[in-house]
């Protein structure tokens, strides 16, 4: 996310060497393979984020029927494309 400013954040601790030093980065620790991805709920490639601060707020049943939501939208028996109008 800080572009230049993070490849000189990991310079740095590279040449520091110190073991307290760690980089925490964001997108993913895997092998990049070039192309064109679509990402689905079925695929992990788009999901609701986590409620974190908000999580005791919301009840089990929203919980619940956005899972069950989540499940038909996988499956193909939910639609998720926007309404003629």
């Amino acid at each position: 996310m800080a572009g230049a400013v993070g490849l000189g954040t990991i310079a740095q601790v590279k040449e520091t060497n110190h073991p307290d030093l760690a980089i925490i980065g964001v997108d993913v620790d895997a092998k990049f393979t070039p192309g064109v991805v679509t990402g689905t709920l079925a695929n992990n490639g788009v999901d609701i984020g986590d409620f974190n601060d908000w999580d005791s707020r919301v009840t089990e049943q929203v919980k619940t029927k956005l899972a069950e939501y989540r499940q038909k939208i996988i499956s193909g028996t939910q639609s998720v494309s926007p309404a003629n109008t």
